[in-house]
């Protein structure tokens, strides 16, 4: 990978400003406070984005580069991959994720994954490289290199640590020396005290034996529950029990009553239709006085016609033997006309005397007859009420009857639907008085509420208890589960202690013997041949082997040695971990070497084919050693 252009439109305290970079050695050359440093940090956030996480440190990439005096907190980089594919980025830093061109100009932002926490991922994808890796390996920062401010044994720990792990911050004796502190503080072992697996299993042990103990109430409290539950059955069975009964005893009354009600209704039924018959038997009576009455009536018209019928035909008679004697011219025919005009005379009297003395009986029978009609529309009348007091009682009889039905019919469904037979509780009380029976039930229902009542109060006193036991369950059940999270982080770090040891005897089988070679030819290259192989040996320490044979530890070298092999370690880590030809980015980092290595480590630069080198300086000691050495180099001044 070559990064091939820069466009810094604000970062930090620069602005508008594009670098050109080329293939080979590039000088990066500036006074002090010029923005070398920055333009390195532009790089590593225009790849990777800006954080605003401190990550340690005082304050944030993002806050530390926002410029002051414009709002423009963007830029763009060119640059290509081995492969000749060629990419440009542009990122404004207040966003997460950068927008990615190919060579054509086509946006490929898309085809890249994207997170929450890093932005989108490209540069990964594409080299394998995050930015942890960038920073140990292809990056050396100013701050990196004051060797002023650094002991020789953290130098020569750095780069043990970058030998053996692949990271200079990360040693493994350190590693697991951590974890097993970790793991004896936070969890414990068996044999250690006081620690927070000895005091929570020790705790364990103290309720696990009070909870033994209080298990005795919780047997009792299933006891006094089944007792409960079993005489709560009992209750409501004999509430039920009453209930039916209490049934059977209203079909009972009712029956009763309807029945005293009927019973009184056909009493006076029955007096009524006495009474009825004896008031038609009066009225028989006086219509027979009427008809008795009529007839005499009858008699006495009668007796007057018969009379004037008589008188009539005597003085017809005599009239006729008048006239006899008169054709006959004899005396005796003027009897015949006197004597009936006397006996008519006299006939008269008689006459107006009976019709007289009959007026005066038909005035009375007629008097008789309306005395005796009267009675009879009394009678009618009496007869009418009777029949309707009759026909209303026998209506509500049958209406009482009808009643009577319907009332016990309900019963019967009521009875039915509490699922009882009725069949049943009758035949019960057959055998037995039904008031008697519900008292012994009622009985039986109060002795077991009594009994229900004393259970209550057992169970009340055993509750204290059982509170107890239930606390002591709930600090056991919190208490295995910080346990076995205990177990978990155990677990966890006896894992990652795993881990560690597999991936150190990993890199000490395979990686490490790479990098002492990859480091032995580096050094030789830029020591002139004075120091011939890197090794290291059983203790992880690490040995170098003289021109004349002698092995040597790295602590009796030079600080400026041992830096020079901690930047070659920091080139060899680059090309075990990504297929590109990485460039390397240096900020001051030969500040402490002297002419003859800086021209050793020049040269070695110089012959690194399709390597990319960016050295930011601030003298031009570096460039005057290219020129006379007639070394290619591109020259930049900020």
């Amino acid at each position: 990978m070559k990064i091939k252009h820069l466009k810094i439109n604000g970062f930090g305290s620069i602005k508008e400003k594009e670098l050109q970079f080329k293939d080979g050695i590039n000088i990066v050359y500036g006074e002090n406070e010029s923005g070398k440093s920055t333009i390195l940090k532009f790089i590593i956030n225009m790849l990777y984005g800006a954080s605003k996480n401190k990550k340690g440190r005082e304050i944030s990439d993002f806050d530390q580069f926002k410029p002051w005096y414009t709002d423009q907190f963007s830029g763009k980089i060119t640059y290509e991959l081995d492969n000749g594919e060629e990419y440009e980025v542009y990122r404004e830093f207040k966003k997460k994720s950068p927008i990615i061109y190919n060579a054509k100009k086509e946006e490929i932002t898309d085809q890249y994954s994207s997170n929450k926490t890093n932005g989108n991922e490209f540069f990964y994808e594409q080299t394998k490289i995050d930015e942890t890796l960038f920073l140990t390996s292809i990056a050396s920062l100013q701050e990196e290199v004051k060797l002023d401010e650094l002991s020789q044994n953290t130098l020569i720990q750095r780069l043990s640590n970058l030998a053996l792990s692949g990271d200079e911050k990360i040693s493994f004796e350190k590693s697991i020396h951590y974890l097993n502190r970790k793991q004896l503080e936070e969890v414990g072992t068996t044999r250690s005290q006081d620690r927070p697996m000895n005091r929570l299993q020790n705790r364990i042990s103290v309720l696990e034996e009070e909870k033994e103990k209080l298990n005795s109430f919780q047997e009792m409290k299933y006891e006094r529950e089944e007792g409960l539950q079993f005489l709560e059955k009992q209750i409501q069975n004999k509430k039920h029990e009453i209930e039916k009964l209490q049934f059977v005893k209203e079909i009972q009354e009712i029956g009763i009553l309807e029945k005293e009600r009927i019973r009184l209704n056909k009493q006076e039924v029955q007096e009524d239709k006495t009474r009825i018959y004896e008031l038609e038997k009066e009225e028989s009576e006086i219509e027979q006085r009427i008809k008795d009455i009529e007839e005499k009536k009858k008699q006495c018209y009668k007796k007057v016609s018969y009379f004037k019928y008589f008188i009539l035909f005597v003085i017809l008679f005599m009239v006729s033997i008048g006239l006899v004697f008169f054709f006959r011219d004899n005396f005796l025919s003027y009897f015949g006309f006197v004597i009936p005009f006397v006996y008519v005379v006299l006939s008269g009297r008689k006459i107006r005397k009976i019709t007289k003395s009959n007026g005066i009986k038909k005035e009375r029978f007629e008097r008789e007859a309306e005395e005796e009609k009267e009675k009879k529309l009394k009678l009618q009348s009496q007869i009418e009420i009777r029949r309707e007091n009759y026909n209303r009682k026998q209506e509500e009889i049958n209406k009482i009857e009808k009643e009577l039905q319907n009332k016990i019919e309900r019963k019967r469904e009521e009875l039915k639907e509490s699922k009882v037979q009725i069949e049943e509780i009758e035949r019960k009380m057959q055998d037995s008085n039904i008031k008697n029976y519900l008292l012994e039930l009622k009985q039986e229902l109060e002795d077991d509420e009594l009994n229900k009542h004393r259970l209550e109060i057992e169970q009340t006193s055993i509750l204290p208890q059982l509170e107890k036991l239930s606390n002591i369950e709930e600090e056991l059940e919190k208490l295995d589960e910080e346990k076995k999270e205990l177990e978990i982080k155990n677990i966890c770090i006896n894992l990652a202690k795993q881990g560690l040891e597999e991936s150190y005897l990993k890199m000490k089988e395979s990686v490490t013997p790479r990098f002492s070679k990859e480091l032995s030819e580096m050094i030789s290259k830029i020591s002139n041949q004075k120091y011939q192989n890197v090794q290291i040996n059983e203790q992880n320490k690490i040995i170098i082997e003289r021109k004349d044979g002698n092995y040597i530890p790295i602590e009796r070298l030079s600080v400026g040695t041992i830096d020079q092999m901690y930047l070659s370690l920091r080139m060899a880590v680059v090309k075990e971990y990504s297929q590109e030809n990485m460039p390397i980015l240096l900020d001051e980092s030969f500040a402490y070497y002297d002419e003859i290595r800086l021209k050793n480590i020049l040269q070695y630069f110089s012959s690194q084919t399709n390597k990319q080198i960016i050295i930011f300086t601030c003298t031009k000691r570096e460039k005057n050693i290219l020129e006379a050495q007639k070394e290619n180099y591109h020259f930049i001044t900020l």
